[in-house]
């Protein structure tokens, strides 16, 4: 089922985006994900297949644990490498770069996993601090198409390389301690009020076999 959510959401969606931008005649509706394409994976639907991704790897730690970080590490670095061919090959012909880098493209989405897996093999402690911080995760993904307009990451772009990386450094931490503010706020917010609605009707857990 994974697969087929995959093909749809992803490397069918992609590929109407790639049709697009060859073509340039009008595919609204041909896309699985919305009216208008992709949207470059700022839906909700590439965060639902992101949140699955999260939930199979979950459910098959023992059988995903034989990858380990020495397979995983050279299987990241050939997944960049294709996505800069596709960069570069879209750049040679012309065309726009923007399903390079979506985050619905598979490569970029392959990467993802290969990350979050090796990091999950890293003994890093203080796991009670990350677990808190992981809370805003949800919060980045609504917020920082806005937040990073402010950034101006634009003026960067030219000056030292040294520069240019402290000041990604510096946004990106930002943006995140930024989201995980707000979702502090909205946890103290509802939570008054969640905990009275499961006062009202009590709590119940579901188990799916």
């Amino acid at each position: 089922m994974l697969i087929t959510f995959f093909l749809i959401f992803s490397v069918y969606a992609i590929g109407v985006d790639v049709l697009f931008d060859v073509s340039g005649s009008n595919i609204n509706g041909l896309s699985s994900i919305g009216l208008d394409g992709s949207q470059n994976g700022y839906t909700i639907v590439n965060f639902i297949m992101m949140y699955t991704i999260g939930a199979f790897i979950r459910l098959n730690e023992k059988n995903l644990s034989k990858y380990t970080n020495r397979k995983l590490i050279p299987i990241f670095f050939a997944l960049v490498i294709a996505d800069m061919v596709w960069y570069n090959l879209l750049n040679i012909l012309k065309m726009n770069v923007r399903t390079a880098h979506s985050y619905l493209n598979p490569i970029v989405i392959m990467m993802a996993v290969v990350v979050f897996l090796i990091f999950k093999r890293i003994n890093i402690g203080c796991k009670p601090l990350i677990n808190n911080l992981a809370k805003g995760a949800f919060t980045v993904f609504l917020a920082h198409t806005y937040i990073i307009t402010k950034v101006n990451i634009d003026k960067f772009v030219n000056k030292n390389v040294f520069i240019l990386l402290a000041h990604l450094v510096i946004s990106v931490v930002a943006i995140y301690l930024i989201c995980w503010v707000l979702y502090f706020i909205y946890e103290k917010i509802t939570s008054p009020i969640y905990k009275l609605i499961e006062k009202k009707i009590g709590k119940k857990e579901y188990t799916i076999e």
